[in-house]
Order: C-alpha cells, then structure tokens, then sequence
C-alpha cells in the first residue's frame, strides 16, 4: 500500500479504518456519474424544456413541482427523455471510479442513480446482484448487494422501465412508511450499519425526515455494552459547502482536496481505499516464484 494519504482531514483515517472493516455501505449520489450523466436539477430543466413546460404549469419553481409538470404535460416525451438520457456511454469517463469501487469491500452499494453505470462496471468484477425500487430487501446486507433506491433504466429493456423516484408525486409516494419498503430499508440501512456518502447530498428533506429519528434510535439503542454504534459519514471535496442540517442528522463531514474541476481528489481517495498499486514492471532475466504478497492484485 502507498505511504501517501490523499487528505489530511482528522476524520480520514476513522473514516478510513471503517470501510475496510467490509461492513460499511457506499451511498452513492450523482456525483459520482458526473459528467456522464446529469445532477438532477439540470436533469429536470432538460426534461422540462423537452416536455414544454411553461411557467404556469407548475405550481411552483421547486424542481419536484416541475418534474411533476413536464410529467403532466406530454408523459411519453417524459418517459423518453429519461430512457435517452440514461443510455449506455460508449466511454463513460467516470467509470474509473467505478472500477476502484468495486475493488473497495463495502459491505453493499445503495445508490440513488437511476444510469446503469454502477451495474455495469461492477458486473465486470464480480457476480452481482441488483435489487430496484419498490423491490428493497434489506436483509441482503453485507452481500454486496446493488439497491437502486429511486429505480434503475435498464439499457436492456428500456421500454418496460420500471417506477422512477423523480417527480413530486413520486417522492411522496416513495417515502410514505405506510406505502413503499423505501422508508424501513433506509431506516434498517441507517440504524445497523455505518455508511460513507460518496457524491451524495443527504440534505434532501426526505432523507432528513429518516436520519434524524435514526440518529435518536442509535442513541438510545447503544451504551456501555455495545460501545460502537454506527457511524455515518459525509465525503465532500473542500471547496464545496456542507449539505444543510448535517450535524443535526447525525452525519460527519471528511473533506478532500478537489484538486481540479474534475474532482481528481475523489479518484485519489478511492485508490486510496482500493490500496491501488502503480504498475509492476517484470524485469527480464531470472524470475522468482509468484509471491501474493509482493505482487499485485491478480
């Protein structure tokens, strides 16, 4: 493993220490398929735009409210709009990341993407098993397990694309305990296990709603006896501002250089953690047996 360590935030190597337990989930959020595939602000406003959405069509100027307009107003330019956007890349430039993820050993990926990337490229390492929303069992924990928690658009068939969590109508739905499996999934994930958030913003209200109460189920639930409640953690690049009520949510922030606009600093820390190696160079002549614990990963 490399002596460097890629920030000197305090947090780091707590942080650091809990994902290679392999007990830690990854959370991960748009900005890991950035600039493949769209935030969602920008995603609904192309939507919006395509669908022909004026400004008294919506309710107010909250994305949620135009989502759900744009959806209103022509729903098959809707539903296409999706399926073009979140097409396969032919070469999708943050799928490196992806290939240090599947090298790092989070107990499960949870991912409110709905692009195929994360399937895609961690297919390539591994047999995978993905489970989509409303379909969220959180028994699979620790098994590596795919959760698309908002749905998935799958290249494959993506004509019979599944229920997506993008509009305001579909939120309320989504969220309601008494509706879906998505609110106790969250709540399981959040009260079991530690989680890193990797290009996830966790201000969203929905999710506030969840954290909060589960800060106070983990309080109450762990003491003298059972020392080590979980942890949940926040990685953001350092010129960027914290997500709103972070602390409030029980969340720690670790931050790591950008580096540039194309946040090599995240690339940087998932090698990192995936204890990446620079290439070996086999020099000619004599060779010695085959040493795994001199050589690299194979």
């Amino acid at each position: 493993m490399r002596d460097w360590v890629p920030t000197n935030d305090p947090l780091f190597e707590t942080l650091t220490q809990t994902v290679r337990t392999g007990r830690c989930i990854a959370v991960i959020g748009a900005g890991m398929s950035s600039p493949d595939y769209p935030l969602w602000e920008p995603l609904v406003s192309s939507i919006c735009s395509t669908c022909g959405v004026r400004p008294e069509d919506s309710r107010s100027n909250d994305f949620l409210d135009l989502a759900e307009a744009a959806r209103v107003k022509d729903e098959g330019k809707y539903r296409q709009t999706l399926i073009a956007t979140f097409a396969r890349k032919v070469n999708p430039v943050s799928a490196y990341r992806y290939h240090l993820l599947a090298r790092i050993h989070f107990a499960s990926y949870v991912t409110s993407n709905v692009d195929p990337l994360l399937v895609d490229v961690l297919s390539l390492h591994r047999n995978i098993t993905l489970t989509a929303y409303p379909h969220l069992y959180d028994w699979r924990h620790g098994k590596r397990e795919i959760y698309h928690l908002h749905g998935r658009v799958d290249p494959e068939r993506p004509m019979a694309m599944p229920e997506i969590v993008l509009a305001r109508s579909d939120f309320d739905h989504a969220y309601n305990p008494s509706e879906t499996l998505l609110h106790s999934f969250l709540q399981h994930m959040f009260v079991n296990h530690d989680v890193c958030f990797l290009g996830f913003n966790p201000a969203e209200q929905n999710l506030r709603r969840i954290l909060q109460p589960c800060r106070a189920l983990v309080s109450q639930g762990f003491g003298l006896n059972v020392p080590n409640p979980p942890r949940w953690y926040l990685l953001l690049d350092e010129i960027s501002s914290p997500a709103t009520g972070l602390a409030e949510s029980g969340i720690q922030l670790v931050k790591y250089p950008r580096t540039n606009a194309a946040f090599l600093g995240l690339d940087k820390v998932l090698e990192h953690w995936a204890e990446k190696r620079d290439p070996f160079v086999r020099m000619p002549g004599m060779q010695q047996p085959f040493d795994p614990a001199t050589e690299p990963e194979q």
